[in-house]
């Protein structure tokens, strides 16, 4: 307030006069040409950004006048403004052409393990480097013929880029010649036809490019990957002659680890494996027992790192590798009541246990036994309580004998007939599914009930049970009189859902559209 009053101070020294209806007091944001002020300092104008945001690409110099005028006026809120719109003060220069449409050109490739892409411009004689753009395999995709691998790096790297290529002729250059003639393919089937559907928003044309001439995007796609950069054990490394314990393993230093790896006579031999660099024959492992062949199975999957044998764990997707030491037998209980029983570890579920155990550690059989570990735990029966009892499905009520129940249904009003009956009263027995169709002149409960009673009762005899809708001629005191006397059953369908009368209300169907043929006619 001081602040205030020493403005209204200096603006009365001064003769000068405020409209009310345009001021703001007492206010913690305030929007004051283009300029948001705040507690917090001075920052833009949202909407105006907005604008800014959705500005179109300028066409000529004019426009990019216009553009930049507008952007350097918040430089001030645009970290690197020079260097960021360097490129677009380039084009003002006197001599330069201003063109925006240089086509783009992508060069793809696909490897055993990864896709790469390069997208780039023809400027003059040289090719300028717009980005690069690679990402690994999947277990799935690595099994790919390489036609459908090259495929798979184009439709990856049109996606990757579509904000650039989208709208805008360009050249895919592959070193895959098949992917050439992508257009003929007749009828593809499957992913292939999903992918080419999927290129189809794309306008380019397929240059194929021999592949000693292709070396940016091919080695983009072969970068390598160092087993020791997706280790995630973070056991301690025995060699440093550091022997604290390790924050995963809790209890165990590496060197420990590896005497308890070497004691166990499974692991032991695949450590040697992995030391001679071969797998050996199936057949010397057979008679060895069902624990050595899941590690003869696993043999592209394990690797040594500082003495101790790791698997390499991938997921399906290819985009989370990590190491998981491979575990001795006897440390396994022991594992599984540090990850679960102590009070840190929480007793989580069979599921979030699992996923604890996998970022860390393999042996055979551990889904089964981390599901055994957490059903045996007493705390958690305990905590946890029964199941909840899960309802039974509900079952259609089906009728076993003739006039066990009969539904009933009125259509109308129709068109005016000589003799004044407008609407049909349809009868139809559910477990014979005989129907019977009676014009009445209208759908009051009188007619209804003694239309009912004189064409089917008197004929059929009494029904158990009647089927009906929750219309007021049905639900009437007159209807319901007759009921009572004749000691019927009533139900009656939920409201707005004619599915629960379904056999008659098909039979209304069936009526209609059969009178309607007849009027045709």
């Amino acid at each position: 307030m001081r602040r205030n009053i020493r403005n209204f101070a200096r603006l009365e020294t001064a003769g000068l006069k405020l409209n009310a209806r345009k001021c703001e007091f007492v206010q913690q944001r305030s929007v004051i040409l283009g300029h948001v002020v705040s507690k917090e300092g001075v920052s833009t104008d949202p909407d105006k950004v907005k604008v800014l945001e959705k500005w179109p690409t300028p066409n000529n110099l004019s426009d990019l006048r216009s553009f930049l005028g507008c952007t350097g006026y918040y430089r001030q809120y645009i970290r690197d403004y020079a260097r960021i719109a360097e490129p677009l003060y380039r084009l003002e220069r006197k001599g330069t052409v201003f063109k925006l449409d240089i086509p783009f050109i992508l060069d793809t490739d696909a490897c055993d393990t990864g896709i790469g892409a390069v997208l780039s411009q023809r400027h003059g004689e040289d090719e300028k480097v717009i980005a690069y753009a690679a990402r690994s395999l999947s277990k799935a995709e690595r099994n790919y013929s390489t036609t459908r691998k090259e495929l798979l790096a184009l439709v990856w790297s049109m996606e990757h880029f579509a904000s650039y290529l989208i709208g805008k002729p360009f050249k895919a250059r592959s070193d895959h010649n098949a992917l050439r003639w992508i257009r003929n393919f007749k009828q593809p089937k499957g992913q292939v036809a999903r992918w080419i559907e999927r290129l189809s928003v794309f306008d380019f044309e397929i240059e194929h490019r021999p592949g000693r001439s292709h070396g940016n995007a091919d080695g983009v796609s072969r970068i390598p990957q160092d087993t020791r950069e997706v280790q995630s054990g973070h056991v301690c490394n025995a060699s440093n002659g550091n022997d604290e314990t390790s924050p995963w393993c809790l209890r165990w230093t590496a060197k420990e680890l590896s005497l308890h790896q070497h004691e166990d006579p499974e692991i032991c031999r695949a450590i040697g494996w992995m030391k001679d660099g071969k797998r050996p024959p199936k057949e010397d492992i057979t008679r060895m027992g069902p624990l050595m062949g899941k590690l003869w199975s696993k043999f592209d999957q394990l690797t040594l790192v500082d003495g101790l044998l790791y698997r390499i764990f991938e997921n399906d997707n290819g985009n989370d590798r990590h190491l998981q030491i491979c575990l001795q037998r006897k440390l396994i209980k022991e594992v599984l009541e540090l990850t679960h029983d102590i009070p840190s570890a929480g007793h989580l579920g069979s599921q979030r246990l699992k996923e604890v155990i996998k970022r860390r550690f393999y042996w055979s059989d551990w889904q089964s036994d981390v599901e055994m570990h957490c059903k045996n735990c007493q705390i958690c029966a305990e905590r946890n309580g029964p199941s909840r009892k899960r309802r039974g499905m509900m079952v259609l009520d089906q009728p076993g004998y003739p006039m066990e129940r009969v539904a009933m249904d009125i259509i109308g009003p129709l068109p005016k007939p000589p003799d004044g009956n407008r609407y049909i009263l349809v009868v139809v027995d559910y477990f014979t599914k005989w129907p019977e169709a009676y014009a009445i002149p209208n759908q009051e409960a009188r007619s209804i009930a003694q239309k009912l009673v004189d064409e089917w009762i008197c004929r059929y005899g009494v029904m158990q049970r009647l089927h009906t809708d929750q219309g007021r001629n049905f639900e009437s005191a007159v209807f319901k009189e007759i009921i009572d006397i004749l000691g019927i059953k009533k139900t009656r369908t939920t409201p707005y859902h004619p599915q629960s009368d379904g056999l008659v209300e098909r039979m209304n169907r069936t009526l209609k559209d059969i009178l309607s043929k007849l009027v045709n006619e």
